[in-house]
């Protein structure tokens, strides 16, 4: 059935008569006039971009799993979060507050002043300023703690849908949504200007915020210009310390003050979010890569590897398997011996051999699976940082530095030097190894000279078949050994890592895209256009992982090991009163083309990172089939979600709560202006607005809270809408 959204239309019985007119009447009428909608499409990358927060000088952000990642400067402890999941976070000074996914509020770093010692209660949000924290408690009011010595953490009554603390200041948005500020006011940054705000962000001394029309205004001291916004119409901002940024509605990035140290040159690109510190600027790209840039003193740009949505790939015999953003292991292609089947865990690497893989789970220990006639599969004990599958031996890197191997040890190939060594790499009847002083150092058979590496220095080395390859310090690349399929023809230019399989090696270069020389029959050699992070070289095929996070693979795909599709899913939040709004993503592993949601409520969708609305009391199974050029899979989660009954009425007038939205209006005496408001439910009734001298604005989308920003979207449905008297200003329904 169509739908069609209603903002801001003025039904006026006096200029346009609807008497009586029916609802799906109304519905055509609207059609010549409003745009159709359909499920809101959510815009989420693997980079949970709504989470990235910088501070004075360390950034933190929400992974995919939940689990917190903070970088940058780690004196006080704010760089180093609590375990468990969060579903916000907010860097302020030298201390950093979260939310937990039980509402709850975990603060760590400095505490001096009391501010990473939260009340326990539930919040919906917080914010970590200088010296204090505020947050939003669950009922739309304010606490904060910490520093009190300008009032800022004194805040005032009343609902809010956000808070933000900033140096000796703190402001928030009302359910009205006007902008209120208190505490320091020197320069005017608690000095609010009037209208209605979408958003709004304390820095130190000055304030910015997004107008519901999409402007931007700032007040408070503007040195080198942070209080002056460029024209144009923004979906969010972030002020720092003599700095502010935006995203502009085209999604191409703005920043304004200072820039001492480049934290007002943002990177060319698109982005979804943006987050100012003291001297640097984070974002969020809209293909879910991250950048920061500005000053870097304390490695507060510089987030680590991974620290995010890592995903690794690796190609095998006949297999291949990687890394998912969640760091469980999928893998897929030849199963005969079991290679193919990863125990369940989470993981910090994996490695395909030739019928076996192994990995290092998320404690160090290590892992294998698949065939294990010559011990292959047998890892020993202790800790590992990084594990190489051969043909029929493994090797490891153990967090002492040192290697162990197991396996087939014929040519000698599991009997490591001794010594420390930053990285290994197993080959079919040799090993290479690079050391901590940058040499490498080779073992095992030699008969073609694979295990004769030359001399320099080098950051990463790949073993192949009968050859090796070595990316030197410098970024080019040499290889030795047998060249029976010109794998040791490497092309010119810098690189940032290699892998070597069978008989070629692909590698990726500074600019991020792909080169890859030796054996071609099957394609593996070939690979295609795009940039990319990684790439893994198996016998016959290779498989890389694309700046965007999908999984390419090219060559021999008699098993299926070089293209496929494993479907996997999250939602937020998973629990929560009636109505719940929550946002899917498709978390699938390779490169879905189309997609087929199922909520268990009757809803669907067709987008890959969609929206739904729960309106009923209920535990929900949600589906996701995903399809591409391979075939297709079906991810089933029962119990995924949670819907738990609203303690409110769905519609309320003023303090007057109502089971319907005619019930609702009926609570009018004229002569009156009223705003009903509605939950995100469906309604099925007829509504009869006949009250002379009443000008009633209805008002869909709200949450159980009635305090909380709203959410689509209010449904009337199957009746008649009638305004016989009076004005109707109808915002945020729609009608079916």
């Amino acid at each position: 059935m169509c739908k069609v959204m209603l903002s801001r239309i003025r039904l006026i019985a006096q200029e346009f008569s609807l008497r009586r007119l029916g609802a799906r009447a109304l519905l055509f009428l609207a059609l010549c006039l409003l745009p159709v909608i359909g499920e809101t499409v959510m815009e989420e990358s693997t980079v949970i971009p709504e989470t990235l927060s910088a501070g004075y000088i360390h950034t933190c952000g929400i992974r995919t799993d939940g689990t917190v990642a903070c970088w940058g400067d780690n004196g006080y402890g704010q760089s180093s979060p609590p375990a468990g999941t969060f579903t916000q976070v907010s860097a302020g000074y030298i201390h950093t507050c979260g939310i937990r996914t039980d509402g709850t509020v975990a603060c760590w770093g400095d505490t001096g002043y009391g501010q990473s010692s939260p009340p326990a209660e539930t919040f919906t949000q917080v914010s970590a300023g200088d010296y204090h924290s505020c947050g939003v408690e669950s009922s739309g009011t304010l606490a904060c703690w910490g520093d009190n010595g300008y009032g800022q953490s004194g805040p005032p009554a009343g609902t809010f849908t956000q808070v933000t603390a900033g140096g000796q200041h703190t402001c928030g948005i009302r359910t009205d949504r006007t902008v209120t500020c208190w505490g320091a006011d020197a320069d005017g940054q608690s000095t609010s200007p009037a209208g209605a705000f979408a958003q709004v962000n304390a820095g130190y001394d000055h304030t910015c915020g997004v107008k519901t029309d999409g402007t931007g205004a700032c007040w408070g001291n503007s040195t080198g210009g942070k209080s002056t916004p460029p024209a144009g119409t923004f979906t969010q901002v972030s002020a720092g310390r003599y700095h502010t940024c935006g995203v502009k509605t085209d999604g191409t990035s703005a920043c304004w003050g200072s820039n001492i140290f480049g934290q007002t040159s943002s990177p060319a690109g698109t982005f979804t979010r943006l987050s100012a510190g003291r001297y640097h600027t984070c974002g969020v790209k809209t293909d879910g890569t991250l950048a920061c840039w500005g000053s870097d003193s304390n490695g507060q740009s510089s987030p680590s590897a991974g620290a995010f949505s890592r995903r690794e790939v690796t190609a095998g015999g006949l297999h291949s398997c990687g890394v998912k953003t969640n760091s469980t292991v999928a893998c897929w292609g030849n199963n005969a011996d079991g290679q193919s089947s990863p125990p369940a865990g989470a993981f910090a690497q994996v490695s395909s051999g030739f019928n076996h893989t192994c990995g290092v789970k998320a404690d160090g220990t290590p892992a294998c699976w698949g065939n294990n006639t010559a011990g292959q599969s047998s890892p020993p004990a202790g800790t590992f940082t990084q594990v190489s599958s051969g043909n029929f031996h493994t090797c490891g890197l153990k967090t002492d530095g040192t290697l162990a191997c197991w396996g087939n040890n014929a040519a000698g190939q599991s009997s490591p030097p001794a010594g420390t060594f930053t990285q290994v790499s197993s080959g079919n009847f040799h090993t290479c190894g690079l050391k901590t002083d940058g040499t490498l150092t080779c073992w095992g058979r030699s008969a073609e000279g694979q295990s004769t590496p030359p001399s320099g220095t080098f950051t990463q080395v790949g073993s192949g078949e009968h050859y090796s390859c070595g990316l030197k310090s410098d970024g080019t690349l040499t290889c030795w050994g047998s060249n029976a399929y010109s794998q040791l023809s490497a092309p010119a230019g810098t690189f940032t890592r290699i892998s070597s399989g069978r008989y070629h090696t692909c590698g990726v270069k500074t600019d991020g895209t792909l080169a890859c020389w030796g054996r071609s029959a099957e394609g593996q050699s070939t690979p295609p256009s795009g940039t990319f992070t990684q790439v893994g070289s198996g016998d016959y095929h290779t498989c890389g992982v694309k700046t965007s996070g999908a999984i390419a693979c090219w060559g021999l795909n008699g098993a299926g090991q070089a293209l496929t599709v494993i479907a996997d899913f999250t939602g937020r939040p998973r629990l929560g009163s009636l109505p719940l709004y929550v946002s899917f993503a498709d978390n699938s592993f390779t490169a879905p083309d189309s997609w087929s949601w199922t909520f268990g409520d009757g809803g669907s969708s067709s987008q890959m990172y969609p929206g739904h609305t729960y309106r009923a009391p209920d535990i929900y199974q949600v589906t996701l089939l995903v399809t591409n050029a391979a075939g297709s899979d079906l991810r089933i989660i029962p119990d995924y979600i949670t819907v738990s009954s609203c303690a409110q009425k769905p519609a309320r007038q003023g303090t007057t709560y109502s089971t319907t939205i005619q019930g609702a209006y009926d609570t009018v005496v004229a002569p009156a202006e009223i705003t009903i408001e509605a939950q995100a439910m469906v309604f099925p009734e007829d509504l009869n607005f006949d009250t002379p001298n009443v000008t009633a604005t209805l008002r869909g989308g709200y949450p159980c809270d009635y305090g909380l920003p709203r959410i689509p979207e209010t449904v009337v449905q199957g009746g008649t809408v009638t305004v016989s008297a009076g004005t109707l200003i109808v915002d945020g329904l729609v009608i079916e």
